[in-house]
């Protein structure tokens, strides 16, 4: 009998806890929709050393830095073509760049931008030094396109703030 004692205290404790949560269901489930109800609202609770509810808006702060930082990103890669060049890469998009003198600079400008995948050109030296119309040998590529849009936009929202 004295082998029996242990199990039958516990089985007397887990019956105990079982009338406890059906005689206290109702005031358990009235803690739980509260605390549920303060996690919704970003407020946060502690129980001992278990806090519960802070993280939420500590990664809610990340998020918000990640895309302040993401956002900075972008407008310095934006920024960063100088503008004789986009407005040659936007000349160019439009399909009719107009009359061109070949020169060093421009020279570099192509090679430029067909090195970071802007434009398509069949060979940049067989470019005659000067012509009617630039399009008719140098094409803007779908992310050269993108680029120009995303730098269209961003000009606009910027021009928007002022």
């Amino acid at each position: 009998m004295k082998d029996y004692v242990p199990l039958i205290q516990t089985i007397l404790w887990i019956f105990f806890s079982l009338a406890m949560i059906v005689f206290l269901r109702k005031e358990i489930k009235l803690i739980l929709n509260s605390i549920n109800d303060r996690l919704k609202s970003g407020s946060g609770f502690k129980i001992g050393p278990v806090e519960i509810g802070a993280l939420k808006s500590k990664i809610d702060n990340v998020e918000k830095e990640v895309t302040n930082v993401n956002e900075n990103v972008s407008k310095l890669f934006l920024i960063t073509m100088a503008e004789p060049m986009y407005n040659n890469l936007e000349k160019i998009g439009t399909g009719s760049f107009g009359k061109y003198k070949f020169s060093k600079g421009l020279e570099r400008e192509l090679y430029h931008l067909r090195d970071i995948g802007y434009i398509d050109v069949e060979s940049i030296q067989s470019i005659p030094k000067e012509g009617a119309d630039l399009s008719q040998y140098v094409k803007v590529t779908d992310v050269g396109k993108e680029f120009i849009q995303l730098r269209e936009e961003y000009i606009n929202k910027t021009n928007n703030l002022v």
